[in-house]
């Protein structure tokens, strides 16, 4: 029984655990929990040595103000990598720091001191405007970039993948209507990205990859699409179930 939702190191012995109370504690390869790191969310690992988090300051209802770094032999202490102030030269002159919320995290495969990360804002609730911005942060020397900005805010279940070969990272968003999705497939080598629709009702992954990084299986509507976004090819498989909401592969073939 877990307390919390695991997030497994690159040699699968260590987790750090979330719990709903938006406490993280270091565990081993089954989760359980051993040892308490701090408040925080959106926990990643840099190596099997090192991870961070965005750092809860406050309470959870304060939005997070800084992501860190720290190390599984001093787990309570950490290293600020990013703080929210660092933002404000990339934001429009109409959005302010005290709007963002830092959320979502995902390190890259075969770089993984490049960490991806949002940052996600709403003017005020009766306009209903509101955006995300996704930055690339280099945890080694501390170069920000902003590669993508969405003028929705990112889904509610882990926002951003990436695919196993590292070249593209899923970012899942609301759109226009808060009962439809996007998936957009940011190309990280070039910052070209592309954006695929749905009016699927939940707010679900609904995709997954191809071991070699090659293909995407989504669903769309029922329907089961394969795209290779390095080739600009898409193809609609029709399939014989009612329903179909989730798909996922077995093999790269």
């Amino acid at each position: 029984d877990l307390g919390g939702l695991p997030v497994w190191s690159p040699d699968g012995q260590q987790t750090i655990v979330a719990d709903p109370a938006g406490r993280l504690w270091l565990g081993d390869e089954h989760g359980q929990v051993k040892t308490a790191v701090s408040t925080g969310a959106a926990p990643f690992w840099i190596d099997n040595s090192r991870f961070g988090y965005i750092h809860l300051v406050g309470s959870l209802a304060r939005p997070p103000a800084e992501v860190v770094i720290s190390s599984v032999s001093t787990p309570d202490e950490a290293e600020i990598a990013l703080a929210l102030p660092d933002l404000a030269a990339y934001l429009p002159r109409d959005i302010s720091l005290d709007q963002l919320i830092i959320r979502g995290t995902a390190t890259h495969p075969s770089h993984p001191n490049q960490l991806f990360l949002a940052a996600t804002y709403r003017r005020n609730l009766e306009s209903g405007q509101e955006g995300s911005f996704i930055f690339q942060l280099d945890t080694k020397t501390g170069e920000l970039k902003l590669p993508l900005t969405l003028p929705y805010n990112l889904g509610l279940y882990n926002p951003f993948v990436f695919s196993p070969d590292g070249r593209w990272l899923t970012i899942q968003s609301f759109a226009e209507s808060k009962t439809e999705r996007q998936l957009h497939l940011l190309e990280v080598s070039t910052g070209n990205a592309v954006a695929f629709h749905s009016g699927f009702l939940l707010l679900l992954p609904g995709y997954d990859w191809s071991a070699d990084g090659e293909w995407l299986l989504r669903i769309d509507n029922g329907f089961v699409q394969l795209i290779a976004p390095a080739y600009d090819y898409q193809e609609v498989v029709v399939h014989d179930n009612a329903v179909c909401n989730f798909a996922t592969w077995i093999n790269t073939s």
